[in-house]
């Protein structure tokens, strides 16, 4: 079968659960003999302006990139220009290119961060079955998770007005993006002369930004990002009406739409995309399967918490935990338990790390080297304050033998199951994990007992990526034989 892959970024490029996943997909479509080809927007070099496709190969996958795509929308940060969501032609040009090229027969979506929502249509239009994942809530949400200028969840219809407030703060221009590839490209430079790693290492931020200011973009500042010190409005409320209008009209031409979990099929059927479209998977990734308990289920003295990518952002729940952690410090329990953190880092958040005794921050990672990183803790924490659609980070610590604290958000609630693999945090507060984990220092025998129960039900939430991808397949040639 062809099958033609839409996304954002490469996994080299933006290791994430989202590129990884895809990423895995794609390559084992490709054993399995299917035609398989990848089509994403990618990288930003300084002062290339205008689009162009590049074509090149990884490991026998054909990439079709998007360089310097004119639509740079800030991912949670929204966008300013909502309706460069919709449609832009040069993109649209190089895209029906790669339809002739490949000839298609399903158009698979994972992301159109940098691509126009149309290619769903044009897809559509060439005869190609279109099935896209809905692995966050961007077609509906210019900031993609589903939160509110005031914070709150936003399931709300007419969104005009809350999104032109909340992207009010979103940078113009590309200097994030070309930040992004200029930091992948010296990666890539380092690891081919791994003597420089040390003068890079060093060098890096000044390049980075002494770069970005002399030859493109806009330059960058120490903080997350660089954004107005008095945001102004972006464009008006009904630019942003439109955007999830027309998005949600063009989620009903998908012939169907892959939700990672119940309660994400169930937020895009409230939001009005017709429920008969969307089935819902259960995602993988290869180096689960391959994860396995280190040591026994005896619990450590002190005892360990470990979070995967918790520190990264608000919405993955740092305010939370790092509350929980002073909360339990004010109450006696210092010393009798410690925090691991791993994976991204808000830069904002540097400084806040050195006040925090309990907390320490390892450092980014790579997926095939997580089981032994992480092997010394006891109970994993996904304190997450927004709907996450499924969570991988979740799944990588049951895979490991930790039961989980996890906020009943999303489709956290259909791993972290009470009784068996961990403890709901229900309001998703820093006051209810704190007392969680009091609990649970206080009790190290309900930590074991629940260690015990994890390894028991490993296989019921730690899926073969081969049965997946068997299922996706079958999705493929119930699609395609209809339309025959």
């Amino acid at each position: 079968m062809r099958v033609l892959h839409i996304g954002r970024d490469f996994a080299d490029l933006r290791t994430c659960g989202l590129t990884l996943y895809s990423d895995a997909l794609m390559r084992a479509q490709r054993r399995a003999g299917h035609d398989v080809a990848y089509f994403f927007a990618g990288r930003h070099y300084p002062k290339l302006r205008r689009p162009r496709l590049r074509r090149w190969d990884s490991d026998g996958l054909p990439m079709r990139e998007v360089l310097a795509s004119p639509i740079t929308p800030h991912w949670t940060a929204g966008t300013r220009d909502p309706l460069h969501d919709l449609e832009d032609a040069a993109v649209e040009r190089l895209f029906a290119g790669v339809l002739r090229e490949t000839r298609a027969e399903v158009v698979h979506v994972h992301e159109l961060a940098g691509l126009p929502s149309s290619v769903i249509e044009h897809a559509g239009a060439a005869g190609a079955r279109v099935v896209m994942a809905l692995h966050d809530y961007a077609s509906v949400c210019a900031s993609i998770r589903l939160v509110d200028a005031d914070g709150r969840l936003c399931l709300r219809r007419d969104v005009g007005e809350d999104c032109a407030r909340n992207c009010a703060g979103a940078p113009e221009g590309d200097a994030h993006l070309v930040e992004a590839t200029v930091r992948y490209e010296l990666r890539r430079v380092k690891r081919a002369h791994p003597r420089l790693a040390t003068l890079a290492r060093r060098a890096r931020q000044p390049v980075i930004r002494g770069t970005i200011g002399v030859v493109g973009g806009r330059p960058l500042h120490a903080g997350d990002v660089s954004v107005p010190a008095e945001p102004v409005a972006a464009a008006p409320p009904a630019d942003y009406q439109r955007r999830r209008d027309v998005n949600l009209g063009r989620l009903n031409r998908c012939d169907r739409l892959v939700a990672p979990s119940g309660r994400v099929a169930e937020i895009y059927a409230h939001l009005g995309v017709e429920p008969e479209r969307i089935v819902v998977q259960r995602l993988t990734q290869p180096h689960l399967e391959r994860m396995r308990p280190l040591r026994g289920p005896e619990p450590g003295t002190p005892l360990t918490f470990v979070t995967l990518g918790a520190l990264g952002s608000p919405a993955k729940g740092a305010a939370a935990l790092l509350d929980a952690v002073r909360q339990l410090d004010a109450r006696g329990y210092r010393g009798r338990f410690r925090v691991e953190a791993h994976g991204d880092l808000a830069p904002s958040l540097r400084a806040t790390l050195d006040a925090e005794p309990s907390l320490e921050y390892r450092g980014v990672y790579r997926a095939h080297e997580l089981g032994e990183r992480i092997a010394e803790g006891d109970v994993g924490i996904v304190p997450s304050v927004w709907e996450e659609p499924h969570g991988f980070v979740g799944i990588e610590l049951l895979a490991s033998g930790m039961p989980v604290i996890g906020s009943a958000l999303g489709g956290i609630p259909e791993y972290v199951v009470e009784g068996e693999t961990g403890w709901l945090n229900r309001s998703a507060s820093a006051a209810e994990l704190a007392g969680l984990m009091a609990r649970l220092i206080d009790d190290p025998g309900e930590v074991e007992r629940m260690r015990r129960s994890v390894r028991e039900h490993r296989d019921e939430h730690v899926r073969p990526m081969a049965d997946h991808v068997a299922e996706v397949e079958a999705l493929y040639d119930e699609l395609v034989a209809a339309a025959r």
